[in-house]
């Protein structure tokens, strides 16, 4: 959860703090690890941030991605395949209107 200071019409986001489930954090770091080896679009994504960020904020970026598709894909009743990420076009109508199947 990222800290967030306001005052008046002025805000600052600050880093991710240690707010929440301690045993869900270190489950989604732990299956980031592991998705990084497996799957090269996360991979890809790894090393473009590792580069950037460092290794320890780039693993916690693919958490945060993992978590992210893991709600489009409850959200929208897909598989990861049918999600296609690296391919998906969020911009599109026909794919952020689709029904979901029963």
């Amino acid at each position: 959860m990222p800290s967030l200071h306001q005052s008046g019409d002025k805000g600052y986001s600050g880093h991710i703090t240690a707010a929440g489930n301690r045993w869900l954090r270190r489950n989604l770091i732990e299956c980031a690890g592991i998705a990084i080896r497996v799957d090269p679009h996360l991979k890809e994504s790894y090393l473009n941030i590792e580069h950037k960020r460092g290794g320890k904020r780039a693993t916690i970026a693919i958490a945060r991605k993992m978590v992210a598709y893991a709600y489009w894909m409850l959200k929208r009743n897909l598989t990861y395949e049918e999600l296609k990420p690296w391919k998906t076009d969020w911009g599109n109508p026909r794919f952020l209107n689709r029904e979901s199947s029963p």
